[in-house]
């Protein structure tokens, strides 16, 4: 199923880029697509015996999580500050969304080895993830007002295309460990499921979600 999914990416994203593709569909492609990713890629950690491939695998799973409510809270505030108002169920989605990524990148930083704990704990102390934080800030006053003052929907856009891009740096860098672990474990072990995981980041990779 990952693999249609991704058939229908050029498609998905060209229709995004020509803006012909409501909200709801956009929001429900990218999720479904990215979910069975993270599917497969959490059926590999079930079957991984190496407790450092493990560790990676972890981090690697929460910051895709992480990047998938960050593109979903992207639509939801261009939608919000598109309008100029954000509805009070737009804005509890776009609310819980940034909630969600805090978790994930938690999570991440949790499980993950020093070095990537440091590259984890820099994205959020970025000048990108605090101008999304000042965004944030104020949609929120937008809710109290009743309407957006200082932000339209393309700076919106901008700045979390930013940020995302900065999560998607972090996630190639643990994908890049991950085919490094992949190889020593195939030295070590003889075992195909260093190639398995190898072929489901190169797909990743390639997809660029």
């Amino acid at each position: 199923q990952a693999s249609a999914q991704l058939e229908t990416l050029d498609a998905t994203r060209g229709a995004v880029d020509a803006l012909s593709l409501p909200l709801p569909q956009m929001a429900a492609w990218y999720s479904g697509a990215i979910r069975e990713l993270i599917e497969v890629g959490s059926a590999l950690r079930g079957a991984v015996d190496f407790p450092r491939s493990e560790r990676l695998m972890g981090v690697y799973a929460a910051l895709i999580e992480a990047k998938e409510r960050a593109g979903l809270e992207r639509a939801m505030g261009a939608n919000g500050f598109g309008a100029g108002r954000f509805e009070p169920a737009v804005y509890d989605r776009f609310h819980d969304l940034a909630i969600r990524q805090d978790v994930y990148l938690d999570s991440a930083e949790a499980t993950a080895g020093e070095a990537v704990r440091e590259a984890v704990a820099a994205f959020r102390a970025s000048p990108e993830s605090a101008e999304v934080a000042r965004m944030r800030a104020v949609a929120a006053d937008g809710v109290r007002l009743g309407f957006i003052a200082g932000v339209t929907g393309a700076q919106w856009f901008d700045a979390s295309t930013a940020r995302i891009a900065q999560i998607k740096r972090l996630e190639d860098g643990i994908a890049d460990e991950l085919q490094a672990e992949a190889g020593a474990d195939a030295a070590a072990a003889g075992t195909r499921l260093a190639v398995t995981l190898g072929a489901l980041l190169a797909t990743m990779l390639v997809a660029g979600l």
